[in-house]
């Protein structure tokens, strides 16, 4: 998982380096810019980026406009309607600051700066941990405590807690912010499942690229095997009427795929993880998870047996079921 997020931060990173870049997020009281395909106001819009959405951009010295890169797309918005992560990050700096020298005492005051606190955060992830990583330790600590408690109730903290992770390894500090977030949800009751919430983002990530190509890399299919009960729930999902694959065959083409890594293309990095999907079989996929797992067993039983041993999913269906069968004992 550490990996996975130390990816996304080199990326941002060495995109900004190529392309001589800055990172930003919009400015406009809409809430919303709109991406156009040139730079001028009346070309063809693109995609519209939200206010929370981050994205990067470069500026010409001799236009108003500058190119933006927002995840797939590449396009225009005007100077006005952009801030530079730098500005933003040096705001949020002195609105630290200014929370740290408040007198305590001021109860009212102190709420406010609480609940804008959680705003920024909300909206400025990587200006949050960026600013949070340069102040000293005292005021490091001072703000730990207030991400830890919360004021209001309307704060969005696993919305907030899902954007913080991606730059959970910025800098040796920034996991302070992560855990305090951990902490605060769970004194209120709220489960913040990391582990799950980074599944559920490059199943998100993965799914918009098949999207796009209708096509699934060998390194995306390992990442896509569930761990979990919940991380294959996830994966499932995909075939509800309300998400965006529900038009398509992604859960049974992938599923397909990950199996035949093992039957089909001998991909020894995948043995261990098939029989890890496999042991979800249930529901009107069971039938085709046990054929592949059936399979499985039947190029080498005695792999399979030594394999699964230990494991936890040996002791439910089906591999439990074949295990025994195959007297694995």
């Amino acid at each position: 998982m550490k990996k996975f997020r130390i990816i996304i931060y080199l990326l941002i990173v060495n995109f900004s380096s190529v392309y001589g870049q800055h990172i930003g997020n919009i400015k406009d009281s809409d809430g919303y810019t709109n991406l156009r395909e040139k730079a001028n106001s009346k070309s063809r819009i693109i995609t519209s980026i939200k206010l929370e959405e981050e994205f990067y951009y470069e500026s010409n010295n001799s236009s108003n406009w500058s190119k933006v890169q927002f995840k797939n797309f590449i396009g225009y918005i005007h100077n006005s309607r952009i801030q530079s992560i730098d500005s933003i990050t040096n705001q949020i700096s002195t609105f630290y600051l200014e929370y740290f020298k408040t007198k305590k005492s001021n109860v009212e005051l102190n709420e406010t700066y609480n609940e804008k606190l959680f705003k920024l955060s909300k909206i400025y992830p990587l200006a949050t941990i960026t600013s949070f990583c340069n102040l000293e330790s005292d005021n490091q600590d001072f703000l730990i405590r207030q991400f830890e408690s919360p004021i209001s109730d309307m704060i969005e903290l696993k919305k907030t807690y899902k954007k913080l992770l991606d730059y959970e390894t910025y800098c040796s500090e920034s996991n302070r912010i992560i855990n305090a977030f951990e902490y605060s949800a769970k004194n209120i009751g709220i489960e913040l499942n990391k582990e799950l919430m980074n599944y559920e983002r490059k199943l998100d990530s993965i799914s918009k690229s098949y999207l796009s190509s209708n096509k699934i890399t060998v390194p995306e299919l390992l990442e896509l095997i569930p761990k979990t009960h919940n991380q294959f729930s996830l994966l499932y999902s995909t075939t509800g009427p309300d998400h965006i694959l529900y038009d398509t065959n992604f859960f049974y083409d992938t599923t397909r795929m990950i199996f035949e890594q093992v039957t089909t293309e001998k991909n020894e990095i995948f043995y261990l993880p098939s029989l890890m999907l496999s042991s979800y079989a249930d529901g009107e996929f069971a039938e085709t998870f046990i054929e592949y797992l059936e399979l499985i067993i039947k190029i080498d039983s005695a792999k399979f047996c030594n394999s699964v041993k230990g494991k936890k999913y040996t002791n439910s269906n089906p591999i439990k079921y074949y295990y025994e069968l195959n007297n694995c004992e």
